[in-house]
């Protein structure tokens, strides 16, 4: 049995942004999606395979919110522990932040990876991350804020501030341009 422990599964290319940095070509406009069904043998075959923990990640994997849903009951049942990689576009208001990360805890979610940088920000307001962040951990799970930096980013490093002030986890991580349109970043911004 092979030692792995997670596994990323992106569900889709649809994202409700368009960053700058997407390494995996995200946009609005994308109709690439694994169907459910697939997703589901998916997860069996993770199962089988001993998996411990299994990322549900996108484009922005909230879009297909039902097949989301599905995905982690049906990793629960496994005994699968449930991570979700999202914007944090959800936590427009106090009201659905609580209602999406109530669902997303019911369903053996552990963990909510939130991607919030500069690229983000110019589609999603920092006060969304800051929403969903305190509803992820109003609800049982653990909330970590992954930050892309470039060089001289001050929008960042703002945001890095508030949420140490918080006391939220982050991740800090350099944007490598090695696919999708990361690569088309001037090699002086890295």
């Amino acid at each position: 049995m092979p030692d792995y422990y997670e596994i990323s599964l992106s569900l889709t290319k649809l994202c409700n942004a368009r960053c700058e940095h997407c390494c995996v070509d995200a946009s609005p406009g994308s109709k690439q999606r694994l169907p459910l069904d697939h997703i589901i043998q998916l997860i069996d075959a993770a199962a089988q395979q001993g998996i411990k923990f299994i990322a549900f990640t996108g484009g922005e994997v909230t879009l297909h919110y039902v097949d989301l849903l599905v995905a982690l009951e049906h990793g629960q049942s496994l005994g699968l522990k449930n991570i979700v990689v999202t914007n944090a576009h959800w936590g427009r208001d106090q009201v659905v932040a609580q209602r999406v990360a109530g669902d997303l805890g019911r369903r053996g979610t552990i963990e909510v990876q939130i991607s919030a940088d500069m690229f983000h920000a110019r589609f999603i307001p920092f006060a969304n991350v800051l929403r969903a962040v305190h509803a992820v951990s109003q609800n049982g799970m653990k909330p970590i804020v992954m930050l892309a930096r470039i060089r001289d980013d001050a929008e960042t490093e703002s945001y890095k501030r508030e949420l140490v002030s918080h006391g939220i986890e982050i991740v800090e991580q350099p944007v490598m341009p090695f696919s999708g349109r990361s690569q088309q970043l001037s090699k002086e911004k890295l």
